[in-house]
Protein backbone atom coordinates (compact mmCIF):
# COMPACT_ATOMS: atom_id res chain seq x y z
CA UNK A 1 0.00 0.00 0.00
CA UNK A 2 1.20 3.48 -0.74
CA UNK A 3 1.98 5.86 2.10
CA UNK A 4 -0.61 8.32 0.85
CA UNK A 5 -3.35 5.69 1.05
CA UNK A 6 -2.39 4.55 4.55
CA UNK A 7 -2.30 8.16 5.78
CA UNK A 8 -5.91 8.64 4.80
CA UNK A 9 -8.42 8.26 7.64
CA UNK A 10 -10.16 4.88 7.76
CA UNK A 11 -13.46 6.40 6.67
CA UNK A 12 -11.86 7.81 3.50
CA UNK A 13 -10.14 4.50 2.73
CA UNK A 14 -13.38 2.58 3.12
CA UNK A 15 -15.18 4.97 0.79
CA UNK A 16 -12.44 4.52 -1.79
CA UNK A 17 -13.21 0.80 -1.56
CA UNK A 18 -16.93 1.59 -1.95
CA UNK A 19 -16.16 3.71 -5.04
CA UNK A 20 -13.95 1.01 -6.55
CA UNK A 21 -16.57 -1.67 -5.90
CA UNK A 22 -19.27 0.54 -7.45
CA UNK A 23 -17.19 1.15 -10.58
CA UNK A 24 -16.26 -2.53 -10.88
CA UNK A 25 -19.90 -3.42 -10.27
CA UNK A 26 -21.06 -1.17 -13.10
CA UNK A 27 -18.43 -2.62 -15.46
CA UNK A 28 -19.30 -6.21 -14.52
CA UNK A 29 -23.03 -5.49 -14.85
CA UNK A 30 -22.56 -4.19 -18.39
CA UNK A 31 -20.07 -6.87 -19.44
CA UNK A 32 -22.19 -9.74 -18.13
CA UNK A 33 -25.45 -8.40 -19.53
CA UNK A 34 -27.02 -7.67 -16.15
CA UNK A 35 -27.79 -4.15 -17.36
CA UNK A 36 -27.03 -1.78 -20.20
CA UNK A 37 -24.62 1.09 -19.60
CA UNK A 38 -27.31 3.71 -19.04
CA UNK A 39 -29.07 1.68 -16.37
CA UNK A 40 -25.86 0.64 -14.64
CA UNK A 41 -24.71 4.25 -14.38
CA UNK A 42 -28.05 6.03 -14.03
CA UNK A 43 -30.10 3.88 -11.69
CA UNK A 44 -27.66 1.21 -10.56
CA UNK A 45 -28.04 -2.54 -10.44
CA UNK A 46 -27.93 -5.28 -7.82
CA UNK A 47 -24.13 -4.92 -7.83
CA UNK A 48 -23.61 -1.17 -8.05
CA UNK A 49 -25.27 2.04 -7.01
CA UNK A 50 -26.26 4.91 -9.28
CA UNK A 51 -23.45 7.33 -10.10
CA UNK A 52 -25.23 10.31 -8.54
CA UNK A 53 -25.39 8.48 -5.19
CA UNK A 54 -21.71 7.57 -5.39
CA UNK A 55 -20.77 11.18 -6.16
CA UNK A 56 -22.93 12.35 -3.26
CA UNK A 57 -21.30 9.84 -0.89
CA UNK A 58 -17.79 10.84 -1.96
CA UNK A 59 -18.65 14.52 -1.53
CA UNK A 60 -20.07 13.96 1.94
CA UNK A 61 -17.17 11.73 3.06
CA UNK A 62 -14.73 14.39 1.87
CA UNK A 63 -16.52 16.91 4.08
CA UNK A 64 -16.62 14.49 7.03
CA UNK A 65 -12.88 13.83 6.79
CA UNK A 66 -11.76 17.38 5.94
CA UNK A 67 -13.83 18.99 8.67
CA UNK A 68 -13.56 16.31 11.34
CA UNK A 69 -13.94 17.89 14.77
CA UNK A 70 -16.07 20.73 13.40
CA UNK A 71 -19.84 20.91 13.16
CA UNK A 72 -19.79 20.54 9.38
CA UNK A 73 -17.69 17.36 9.68
CA UNK A 74 -20.01 15.97 12.32
CA UNK A 75 -23.07 16.73 10.21
CA UNK A 76 -21.40 15.11 7.21
CA UNK A 77 -20.56 12.01 9.27
CA UNK A 78 -24.18 11.81 10.48
CA UNK A 79 -25.37 12.11 6.88
CA UNK A 80 -23.00 9.26 5.94
CA UNK A 81 -24.65 7.05 8.55
CA UNK A 82 -28.05 7.78 7.02
CA UNK A 83 -26.78 7.31 3.46
CA UNK A 84 -25.05 4.05 4.39
CA UNK A 85 -28.17 2.67 6.04
CA UNK A 86 -30.31 3.77 3.09
CA UNK A 87 -27.90 2.12 0.69
CA UNK A 88 -27.78 -1.20 2.52
CA UNK A 89 -31.49 -1.29 3.32
CA UNK A 90 -32.48 -0.42 -0.24
CA UNK A 91 -31.03 -3.77 -1.29
CA UNK A 92 -33.58 -5.47 0.93
CA UNK A 93 -36.44 -3.46 -0.51
CA UNK A 94 -35.60 -3.81 -4.20
CA UNK A 95 -34.65 -7.48 -4.14
CA UNK A 96 -30.96 -6.95 -4.91
CA UNK A 97 -29.86 -9.44 -2.27
CA UNK A 98 -32.12 -12.18 -3.61
CA UNK A 99 -31.45 -11.51 -7.30
CA UNK A 100 -30.05 -14.34 -9.38
CA UNK A 101 -26.40 -13.40 -9.86
CA UNK A 102 -23.28 -15.12 -11.13
CA UNK A 103 -20.50 -15.89 -8.68
CA UNK A 104 -18.53 -12.85 -9.87
CA UNK A 105 -21.57 -10.57 -9.61
CA UNK A 106 -22.36 -11.86 -6.11
CA UNK A 107 -18.72 -11.35 -5.04
CA UNK A 108 -18.82 -7.73 -6.22
CA UNK A 109 -22.11 -7.23 -4.37
CA UNK A 110 -20.68 -8.69 -1.16
CA UNK A 111 -17.60 -6.47 -1.31
CA UNK A 112 -19.73 -3.38 -1.97
CA UNK A 113 -22.28 -4.08 0.77
CA UNK A 114 -19.56 -5.02 3.26
CA UNK A 115 -17.59 -1.85 2.55
CA UNK A 116 -20.69 0.32 2.94
CA UNK A 117 -21.71 -1.52 6.10
CA UNK A 118 -18.26 -0.95 7.62
CA UNK A 119 -18.52 2.81 6.99
CA UNK A 120 -21.65 3.12 9.13
CA UNK A 121 -20.08 2.50 12.58
CA UNK A 122 -16.94 4.47 11.61
CA UNK A 123 -19.05 7.52 10.68
CA UNK A 124 -21.26 7.00 13.75
CA UNK A 125 -18.16 6.92 15.96
CA UNK A 126 -17.15 10.32 14.58
CA UNK A 127 -20.60 11.71 15.48
CA UNK A 128 -20.45 10.18 18.99
CA UNK A 129 -16.92 11.51 19.52
CA UNK A 130 -18.08 15.03 18.61
CA UNK A 131 -21.09 14.76 20.94
CA UNK A 132 -18.87 13.67 23.83
CA UNK A 133 -16.44 16.49 23.13
CA UNK A 134 -19.30 19.03 23.16
CA UNK A 135 -20.66 17.56 26.41
CA UNK A 136 -17.26 17.78 28.09
CA UNK A 137 -16.85 21.36 26.90
CA UNK A 138 -20.33 22.28 28.16
CA UNK A 139 -19.71 20.71 31.56
CA UNK A 140 -16.29 22.35 31.89
CA UNK A 141 -17.66 25.80 31.07
CA UNK A 142 -20.65 25.47 33.45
Amino acid sequence: MSRTFTRLPLLARLYLLVAAADVVGALVAVQTGLAHTGRAIGSGTAINGPIFFLVAQLTVVTAAVAWRGRRAGTLAAALLVVMGLASVLSGLGDGSYTATLTVVQRAVQIVLVTAITLTIPIAAAQVIEAARRRTRTSIASA
